[in-house]
């Protein structure tokens, strides 16, 4: 059990711990060592790359950079659609498989469920939080 140190700082979260989460303990973020180890010199292109997804979306929201978002959502859309064989038509969002097709708002919709099925926490990066790591 975590047990916090009352003099320790809180403290804005820096780009590689915020992709190092592993959760929460009262007010501290708890931070993977191991992780933080294997993310902290990857790039954004790396860590998708490597399909490191939860840490891509962190990425992209640390940055709040759309273009970020999007390549998860098309990374997400091409592998979905190679899994079900390559069929044409509707995802499973209702997002058509045609990527000319796909407009600002369904990709924006897609990342919002991504955000919700990796389990990332966006309003932490406004707040100063202490910092555990294990």
């Amino acid at each position: 059990m975590f047990y916090g140190n009352k003099n320790m700082k809180k403290q804005p979260l820096s780009r590689n711990d915020y992709l190092s989460i592993m959760g929460f303990f009262g007010n501290a973020a708890i931070i993977s060592k191991n992780r933080l180890a294997r993310v902290k010199k990857l790039s954004f292109e790396q860590l998708l790359q490597k399909g490191m997804i939860r840490e891509s979306i962190c990425d992209a929201i640390y940055d709040n950079a759309e273009e970020k978002k999007r390549k998860i959502c098309q990374k997400e859309h091409e592998e979905s659609h190679a899994s079900q064989g390559g069929s044409q038509g509707s995802s499973q969002d209702g997002v058509s498989s045609s990527e000319g097709e796909r407009d600002d708002a369904s990709y924006a919709k897609q990342f919002q469920a991504l955000v919700r099925e990796y389990g990332v926490l966006e309003d932490i990066l406004q707040l100063e939080i202490t910092k555990k790591y294990i």
